[in-house]
């Protein structure tokens, strides 16, 4: 399995049904909710939130 980003060869596997099983083997790893993922879901949850807020705050003070 070659890496399309950097053109390395990651690993060899010989036969289809192999060849398929890792490939899928390492999506999953991928597909995996790792601490990145966890930080830009919450700082994306605390910029909406604070836009919101100010928002509410703006249309408040003109009521």
């Amino acid at each position: 399995m070659i890496e399309r980003a950097t053109g390395k060869l990651i690993t060899e596997r010989f036969g289809h049904n192999n060849a398929t099983s890792h490939a899928l083997e390492l999506e999953a790893q991928a597909a995996k909710f790792s601490i990145k993922k966890f930080g830009k879901v919450l700082r994306n949850w605390a910029l909406r939130t604070g836009a919101m807020l100010a928002v509410l705050v703006f249309f408040g003070n003109h009521i």
